[in-house]
């Protein structure tokens, strides 16, 4: 019957459901089990001691419904008898059984309580409680309810421990976060009071560089990049525009403004005009920026350039303020050089231009000198106002050379100042060339002559221009400037925080080794040329052109000219004795030649750039007190020579040619180049 085989049902089902999930499944599903199983044990007990008496009865019994005997039951073989015994073995297994898992649960219970805390428990039994009550409940139902009501319950308990085993987790992450807080806040308070004291013993000392603020991430100042592209493009179109303005007046365009005979033309007055508009914004507006950090973990930075006051500040001039700042510092000699090339030079141009047109037409023939005389000096110190542009491009490639993050941080650019400076340089150069002076009288041009020792001649020109290659193949590629950093300036020898810091800035992060760096002119433009394609800064162009072209091409291309003309005097003098009164140079002839190499030692920049390095060396004095030294390499000296050697060229070859310097204009370059390398 169902009452005989429920109970045994029970007790399987939860024997092999504990057997399947394990002491892991904790001490409530434990304790259940051992509820479950006495319950279900006792109630198979009084079901079988009533079914025992019921087979007493029936076995007393005769099928006619007689009673038996008294020893009936006994010995008699029948299915009473059969019946009894398998109850009895039936019950004192399941007793067994039962005594076994009770015993086995309760050890695995003890064992399991020692590792829980007293809220676990008192949910746990709450849990207990639960199942117990919804076991019995299960038990009278029977079937389906029992088993769905089973499956809530240990749903119910399962959640029930998931809580409190999160509610403990939880509990522990707010502790440890805490606790993780505080020593955060301890450990930040710790660094920034070291912080604080090293700065302080810092700015007490007399090492170099300043401490930034922690907030402080200012690379470098000035304009930005879009905008200084802007105002390059401005520049451009400005020139342009004053270019198309003089073209139309020499066509004729504007008659009121067409230049009589003998002056120069409407586009050379504009060109000279268009310079010198450029020249006020290029002295007043930034013309440069630079800044060197040095990077002390995540929790110090230092400045290597100060601001007048000795804060650490990017270094942004203009022209006008570098000249102000030299003369602060005591470095009157860097501040005169750069007044000298950046504003008596221009004046003087300007000036000497005004006078010597003024009197140009006088009937005068000692103002007409006058006028020649001040023309032919603006020819030759035209391109005298460029050092500071050579200084400036040397300087953005030293700087953003230093450049090692995340340990040393170097910015630098170019601003507008240097558009407008450059722009100004190149074109009043040019300008002036293209103003020709009062003609000599007959009687006072010389006529090109073959000098005596022709062969001599072209024996030494040849000797000095092999030497200018080389003198110039081991300057460029040598170093022109080099700076380092004092290392005596970081030798403080109090023992103090200053310098423990100073120590561990020179042994441990090598700032000497870091800081050092040399200037060539091969690897300056070879940085020019990367910058001009992946930094999309419109002034690398202008630099490279200057560095490359002005300094490096043209110096080339006149030594070049002149060996040219030193083998073309005898054809010259030829030509000349043919035709004597052919008097003015021919693109055709060898006179073309030499109007060419007058106008390229007019044009040819390398003693400019060379003057530029000596304008940086002199002006470097003012960062001596903030550890940094510089000074000149072999490349320089080996420039020096290449220019001594050109020089000898060009002046050998004119006084051989009996041909005065000025006397040559500079339409003979565009008419003449093409054909003179031919």
């Amino acid at each position: 019957p169902a009452c005989c085989w429920w109970p045994r049902f029970s007790i399987i089902f939860w024997v092999c459901f504990t057997l399947w999930h394990g002491p892991s499944e904790g001490f409530s599903t434990q304790v259940a089990v051992s509820v479950a199983s006495r319950g279900a044990l006792q109630l198979e007990a009084e079901q079988m001691d009533g079914m025992e008496q019921q087979w007493s009865i029936d076995a007393s019994l005769t099928p006619a419904g007689e009673p038996r005997g008294d020893n009936s039951l006994e010995n008699n073989g029948g299915p009473a008898d059969k019946v009894a015994k398998r109850g009895e073995n039936t019950i004192g297994n399941a007793h067994d059984a039962a005594n076994k898992q009770i015993k086995d649960a309760e050890d695995r219970g003890k064992a399991s309580v020692k590792s829980v805390t007293d809220r676990v428990n008192d949910v746990n039994k709450k849990i207990v409680t639960n199942i117990s009550d919804g076991l019995k409940k299960g038990a009278n139902d029977a079937g389906g309810p029992f088993a769905n009501q089973t499956r809530k319950i240990i749903d119910d308990s399962s959640n029930s421990a998931k809580n409190s085993v999160e509610g403990g987790v939880n509990s522990s992450k707010v502790m440890v976060d805490t606790a993780i807080e505080g020593g955060s806040n301890a450990s930040s308070g710790a660094v920034n009071k070291s912080r604080e004291t090293l700065i302080d013993a810092w700015k007490n000392s007399t090492l170099p560089f300043a401490a930034l603020d922690q907030d402080d991430n200012a690379k470098d100042e000035g304009n930005p990049k879009a905008f200084i592209n802007f105002v390059a493009g401005g520049i451009v179109a400005f020139v342009v525009a004053s270019l198309g303005l003089g073209y139309a007046i020499d066509k004729g365009a504007i008659p009121s403004l067409v230049m009589p005979k003998g002056r120069p033309s409407a586009m050379t007055i504009c060109l000279v005009a268009t310079s010198y508009a450029l020249l006020v914004p290029g002295l007043i507006s930034v013309s440069f920026s630079f800044n060197i950090i040095v990077v002390v973990g995540d929790w110090l930075r230092l400045g290597a350039v100060k601001d007048t006051e000795g804060n650490a500040s990017p270094c942004t001039e203009s022209t006008l303020s570098l000249i102000h700042g030299l003369f602060v510092h005591n470095n009157a000699m860097g501040g005169c050089f750069i007044l000298l090339y950046a504003i008596i030079v221009p004046l003087f141009k300007v000036v000497a231009l005004t006078l010597g047109e003024y009197w140009r037409c006088s009937e005068d023939e000692a103002l007409v000198n006058r006028s020649r005389s001040c023309i032919l000096t603006v020819h030759f110190i035209s391109k005298w106002a460029c050092p500071d542009m050579f200084a400036y491009i040397l300087l953005l490639y030293l700087f953003r050379d230093l450049n090692q993050p995340p340990v040393l941080e170097s910015f630098g650019h170019l601003d507008t100042g240097f558009a407008f400076f450059a722009a100004f340089c190149v074109l009043s150069t040019f300008a002036s060339l293209g103003i020709r002076p009062p003609p000599k009288q007959p009687d006072e041009v010389a006529a090109p002559s073959l000098a005596p020792g022709t062969l001599s001649l072209q024996t030494a020109i040849s000797g000095l221009t092999c030497m200018f290659w080389i003198c110039l193949a081991v300057g460029v590629v040598g170093p022109c400037m080099c700076m380092r950093l004092d290392e005596e300036a970081f030798d403080q020898k109090d023992g103090g925080p200053a310098d423990e810091l100073a120590k561990y800035l020179v042994n441990d992060l090598n700032l000497i080794e870091r800081m050092s760096a040399d200037v060539s002119f091969l690897r300056c433009s070879i940085a020019l040329a990367r910058w001009v394609i992946f930094t999309g800064e419109v002034n690398m162009i202008s630099a490279f052109v200057l560095l490359v072209g002005f300094a490096v091409v043209l110096p080339v291309w006149h030594m070049m000219v002149l060996l040219k003309v030193a083998y073309q005097l005898d054809s010259v003098e030829t030509a000349k004795a043919e035709k004597p009164e052919k008097r003015d140079p021919q693109p055709d002839s060898g006179y073309a030649a030499i109007g060419s190499a007058t106008v390229l030692h007019q044009i040819a920049m390398l003693d400019v750039c060379i003057m530029g390095v000596a304008v940086v060396l002199l002006c470097s004095g003012s960062y001596r007190e903030n550890g940094l030294l510089m000074f000149p390499g072999y490349g320089l000296f080996s420039l020096l020579a290449a220019e001594v050697f050109r020089y000898a060229s060009h002046y050998m070859v004119m006084r051989a040619a009996q041909r005065s310097l000025g006397d040559l204009p500079a339409g003979v370059l565009l008419r003449g180049l093409s054909s003179d390398l031919s």
